[in-house]
């Protein structure tokens, strides 16, 4: 302990602890201020170890007391024993980090403070296994005063006390390091119900006094959110919020609540709780955080990047901080992290880079930034293909997508021709497979291989329409987040089967972002779907100017049945496992329609309906579909209605509205059926914005004319 002081009337500074059981930690607490303090005060509630030994070791003068289930009583034994004129108050899990500080704060505080704050840093880990920071600058200096004793029997205070002796509260820029957060979690559960026992004697005493009340149950928050408790935790912090007063204290409690708000998706709840609290306190971190995390998740990029920076200048200018009891600090890692994914968000790729490398530098662990970084030194684009004996087809495939696509990742199913060494000569990487009759099976182990941020998945039989290079690429970059995959429209000529040819256009999501299997995958045996994992993610589907020519059914006809019958047992087989999943049933019919089977294509489509789960442009599809068998069958009332339907399901299309028209033609609804062949004819002109839609087939204008002019006779 300081030899200067050497009598009672010299005494400067008295170090006070209450402390039970702390053999372990003691000994560094009581190291780091023993040559700093001119004695040391310890209050022992019941140790049954090694800690008095310790204490006595260190010259410190022990007093012996029960436990009484009230911190501010043991505290208050303490300070009446102390004899320094100024006493430092401290726990055994605490480390004094600048005595030079300490000593320079009393010597230079005028008569008229009565207590100096000191700032306690804590470290924690959150759950993600990184290690948080929390400041809180708390008047654990004060004058040893008989004014000034601790109240509260939890989360004692000295601040009335202070306030009540009309004395100043000063900053001192002392710093403890707090280590009580790095107990296991038996021990920690064991505090924490202890804490929430005696908050709740405190309230129980303190309900008609709004100001301590709203203090407790903050704390009964706090203390309920460490058990897990977390309904619990909010509806205390919103009892809290009802008393209005500004303090420091508000400020913990507005940022708290903002904070789990934010995790409820209130966001703008979050800002403006936290907006109050920034005007209450400005030099702060945590607002900056709640605020800067709510406009990321509002997609307000800039903004986001604006309060993180203001934290990155708070934490490396101290003099800029305010002494915010309960600050949240971010190490500066995880604000180069959130800096570099903003960025990233922005598409401002160089400047996100430096970002998550200045993070790593730091912390080469982080996990973020390596993600981060390693997302934006990945190829733009990746190809992503299956094949099987295409050396015919896939040379046409590969030279449209050259300049287009940064790699190539193909996965052979056992060819037995040359399709390996054409796609090899073409720069592919090739992964050989065995086919077990799962589409979806086969994308996916493409897809494992696949290393760009976005994928383009096509066939051998497939072609990107030509000049779309430019398009394509600057469309990708520009994505904001919440896009994670556009539609492509594919233009399928059709032969059918007793020879005719119809163009049919499908919209599918074939360019989408890669978020790392199995995030995302393929599902279904046939008629494979990534949307599925899309959605899953909360991103959107978006529409795209892409188009892409699909030749496979413009093929002879025995070639033509090859595939149906293939793809009529991969259906029955995916139909066999799920029953209940309507787009397969979807597709069912729409096989069976292709193979001249319309009656069980038919209660195909019906089955589709019935289960209820299908999107609408397949609903209006399936409804399209059955008003054109029942217009077969001449049952055209079935016809007008289902084409009616249909129109409802999806109104930006033109298939229906000539189904339609033809029911009414026959219906003998000739003013009707006339205004119906027009709006057809509109459509099919691009009229009024109207574009015909995913799973739309061709409609033949003669026929759509004949009808018109019909019509029109009939009117006459």
């Amino acid at each position: 302990m300081n030899t200067k002081a050497n009598s009672a009337t010299s005494l400067l500074l008295s170090a006070c602890l209450i402390v039970k059981n702390e053999e372990q930690l003691l000994p560094d607490c009581l190291e780091s201020i023993r040559r700093t303090v001119d004695e040391i005060v310890v209050v022992d509630t019941g140790s049954t170890d090694n800690t008095i030994a310790i204490a006595e070791k260190f010259g410190a003068h022990v007093l012996r007391r029960g436990w009484a289930d009230d911190f501010s009583a043991a505290r208050n034994a303490a300070l009446e024993a102390a004899r320094g004129r100024w006493i430092l108050s401290i726990d055994a899990d605490e480390r004094l980090q600048t005595p030079e500080l300490l000593l320079q704060a009393v010597h230079q505080a005028g008569n008229d403070v009565g207590a100096l704050l000191v700032r306690v840093i804590s470290e924690r880990s959150n759950k993600e296994g990184r290690r948080d920071r929390v400041v809180n600058s708390l008047p654990r200096l004060y004058r040893n005063d008989k004014r000034i004793r601790w109240s509260g029997r939890i989360h004692e205070q000295i601040f009335e006390s202070v306030a009540a002796a009309e004395l100043k509260i000063a900053d001192s820029g002392v710093v403890l390091q707090h280590l009580g957060y790095d107990l296991d979690a038996a021990a920690m559960n064991t505090k924490i119900e202890r804490n929430l026992r005696l908050i709740d004697l405190d309230l129980r005493d303190e309900q008609e006094n709004a100001f301590k009340a709203a203090f407790l149950y903050f704390q009964r928050g706090k203390t309920l959110l460490g058990l897990g408790r977390r309904d619990e935790a909010l509806r205390d912090f919103e009892k809290a919020l009802e008393q209005k007063e500004a303090s420091t204290i508000r400020v913990q409690l507005l940022n708290q609540t903002a904070l789990m708000y934010l995790e409820d998706g209130r966001l703008e709840d979050a800002r403006e709780l936290t907006a109050e609290s920034l005007e209450l306190a400005p030099g702060q971190t945590f607002a900056h955080f709640v605020l800067g995390e709510t406009a990321a998740k509002k997609g307000d990029h800039r903004t986001a990047l604006d309060h993180f920076r203001a934290m990155q200048m708070i934490g490396e200018n101290p003099d800029a901080a305010s002494r915010l009891a309960g600050d949240f600090q971010l190490p500066p890692e995880q604000i180069h992290f959130r800096l570099g994914r903003e960025f990233l968000a922005l598409n401002q790729r160089d400047e996100a880079a430096a970002e998550f490398r200045h993070a790593l530098a730091i912390n080469p662990e982080e996990k973020g930034s390596k993600a981060g970084l390693a997302a934006i030194e990945a190829p733009l684009l990746t190809l992503s293909m299956i094949v099987k004996n295409e050396e015919k087809r896939l040379p046409s495939c590969l030279n449209s997508v050259r300049g287009v696509v940064d790699e190539i990742v193909i996965y052979d199913t056992g060819s037995t021709d040359q399709t390996i060494a054409v796609a090899e000569a073409a720069g592919a990487r090739v992964i050989r497979g065995t086919w077990n009759n799962d589409f979806a099976a086969a994308r996916n182990e493409a897809l494992k291989h696949a290393r760009g941020r976005w994928i383009l998945y096509l066939d051998a039989d497939e072609q990107l329409e030509a000049g779309q290079r430019k398009t394509l690429r600057e469309m990708v970059n520009a994505a904001p987040e919440n896009i994670g995959a556009f539609e492509c429209t594919l233009f399928s000529p059709h032969t059918q089967l007793d020879g005719g040819r119809k163009m049919h256009t499908a919209g599918y999501p074939r360019l989408f972002r890669n978020y790392g299997y199995p995030t995302i995958q393929f599902v279904h045996r046939i008629h494979e779907q990534i949307s599925p994992s899309i959605k899953a993610l909360g991103k959107e589907i978006a529409p795209s100017p892409i188009r892409i020519f699909h030749s496979g059914y413009d093929a002879e006809a025995d070639v033509i049945k090859g595939k149906m019958e293939r793809n009529y047992k991969l259906l029955l087989q995916q139909l066999r496992d799920e029953p209940e999943n309507a787009y397969c049933w979807f597709q069912m019919g729409q096989t069976l329609n292709l193979m001249g089977l319309s009656d069980q294509a038919e209660q195909a489509f019906q089955m589709a309906l019935k289960i209820g789960t299908l999107p609408a442009h397949l609903k209006a599809s399936s409804l399209a579909s059955l008003s054109h068998f029942s217009g077969q069958r001449r049952a055209f009332g079935a016809a007008l209605e289902f084409a009616d339907r249909s129109i409802a399901a999806l109104p930006e299309q033109v298939f229906a509205y000539h189904l339609r028209a033809y029911a009414l033609l026959y219906l003998e609804r000739h003013a009707e059926a006339a205004a119906a062949f027009e709006e057809t004819l509109r459509r099919m002109d691009g009229g009024g914005g109207v574009r015909q839609t995913a799973f739309e087939i061709e409609v033949d204008r003669k026929l759509v004319e004949d009808g018109l002019a019909k019509a029109r006779a009939g009117v006459k």
